[in-house]
């Protein structure tokens, strides 16, 4: 465990030389409110406002960037230091939870630390992470597992205490459940999800495993209203949300068509990693416009109910494989769910893969013995892969010129990435590659103000028509 912790410090630590981008600007501006805690006036306006001066959640990961400055401008490399912190501190919980199962389930003690080990191993140094750990505002995606993963480890420790004392084991459960979506929340809102991860385990497993079952009462209350609750908030919300559709480019039913086959891509990107088409610059990912179009919807739709199909029929004969396929579905069910939201985003994965990468790791260390050493070594070849991948995304991180080229290699199509490295060269002074990705930007998107703006700002800087 050691040698992980250390090992996934040292292949983060370049990323650490790294710019603020996007969002982080935006959020962390309003630090210029603070200056320094004397500033008590400052503080609650900083904490519980947005830049607007609106009231605003995220409460915890806001004050969590008081760790490392109280005024703005600041420099990055603290910020994305204590995000590898959190990222670290966040698979020591991934390497308990998953122990705890391990140890519940009943295999011999070398295999459940192995498993353990293997599956936080895994998820620390997997290249789809780094865009979370190094990317200094999802320190709000951080913290809200974090407190998922702590919630979760007080509910399975109430659930073992049942069997002796029940004031003990509901005392666990309750702060587990109701404590960790309560702050997991305040860090970001799909901490909401805390309950439904934790019906997930009790239902695949844990109901399986001890005797004693939590009351109907207490389910109702801590299961099934938040059930009720999700359910009945969509309903509420969805006539706001038809308006915000207007705004994007996809309506409800072709978001619903392309999150099949997002959900496709996430599933293979955290079975086969590399770092090839990571990063934050996912807005040119091709939208369904129905079942044919493109041609893999359909293929994707399928794929997905094949997996929903196999959760539910192998839930007895081979439970941990459903539950790491219920954890990762459970994991998107907001953000690829009916919300007006962007279509594609790596942070998303965080939390949801750990299912996925605990039924790996579960089904390697417990195959037949025939088996064994391929199989082991196999996962060594898996987490070399995935630490070989975060190590070169970690090197671009840590350069703003490496970023810009290889992001917008990678996504030409990409607004974002061409705005993104329009404003690098114009900020280093290179106004003619500035003018040329703009020029694509208004090429591609004719209807917008902002690149045609910019184009206007370089004719004035360098005297020259550019438009």
């Amino acid at each position: 465990m050691l040698i992980v912790i250390v090992g996934t410090y040292a292949l983060y630590a370049p990323g650490q030389q790294g710019a603020f981008i996007l969002d982080d600007i935006v959020n962390l501006g309003s630090l210029v409110q603070v200056q320094s805690f004397a500033n008590v006036d400052g503080l609650v306006r900083y904490l519980f406002s947005d830049a607007t001066g609106l009231p605003a959640g995220r409460w915890i990961s806001k004050a969590s960037f008081l760790i490392n400055d109280t005024s703005w401008p600041s420099h990055p490399a603290g910020f994305k230091y204590t995000n590898i912190l959190f990222h670290i501190m966040n698979g020591l919980l991934i390497i308990w939870f998953s122990l705890r199962l391990m140890r519940l389930i009943g295999h011999q003690e070398n295999t459940c630390q192995m498993v353990a080990i293997f599956t936080g191993a895994i998820w620390l140094l997997h290249p789809l992470n780094v865009s979370t750990a190094l990317y200094v505002v999802q320190r709000m995606t951080e913290l809200s597992t974090l407190f998922c993963l702590a919630g979760m480890l007080c509910y399975i420790e109430g659930r073992e205490k049942l069997d002796t004392s029940k004031v003990k084991g509901y005392t666990w459960m309750t702060v587990g459940v109701g404590g960790g979506t309560v702050l997991a929340f305040l860090s970001k809102e799909n901490g909401a999800l805390l309950p439904f991860y934790i019906l997930v385990v009790e239902t695949l497993l844990l109901q399986n495993l001890l005797s004693t079952k939590p009351s109907i009462r207490w389910k109702l209350m801590f299961f099934w209203l938040p059930v009720i609750f999700l359910i009945g908030w969509h309903a509420y919300m969805l006539p706001i949300w038809a308006e915000t559709y207007a705004l994007r480019d996809f309506d409800l039913p072709e978001r619903l068509l392309t999150q099949a086959r997002v959900l496709m891509v996430y599933l293979i990107s955290i079975l086969l990693p590399m770092r090839r088409g990571t990063g934050v610059f996912h807005d040119d990912f091709v939208i369904s416009r129905g079942l044919l179009d493109p041609a893999d919807t359909v293929f994707a739709l399928a794929a997905l109910t094949g997996l929903i199909v196999t959760m539910i029929l192998c839930r007895r004969k081979f439970p941990v494989l459903s539950l790491g396929l219920g954890w990762f579905f459970v994991g998107h069910m907001l953000e690829s769910g009916v919300l007006p939201l962007e279509l594609y985003f790596e942070h998303r994965n965080y939390l949801p893969m750990i299912g996925p990468l605990f039924a790996v790791s579960y089904y390697a260390f417990t195959v037949d013995i025939r088996l064994k050493t391929f199989v082991r070594a196999s996962m060594i070849g898996f987490l070399s892969l995935a630490a070989f991948g975060t190590w070169q995304n970690a090197q671009i991180w840590g350069s703003p010129a490496a970023t810009v080229e290889f992001w917008e290699k990678e996504h030409p199509f990409s607004p974002r990435a061409l705005q993104y490295a329009s404003n690098f060269y114009i900020e280093n002074g290179d106004y003619e590659k500035s003018e040329e990705r703009l020029n694509k930007l208004v090429a591609m998107k004719p209807n917008l103000a902002g690149p045609k703006l910019k184009l206007l700002m370089l004719s004035c800087i360098t005297g020259q028509d550019r438009l």
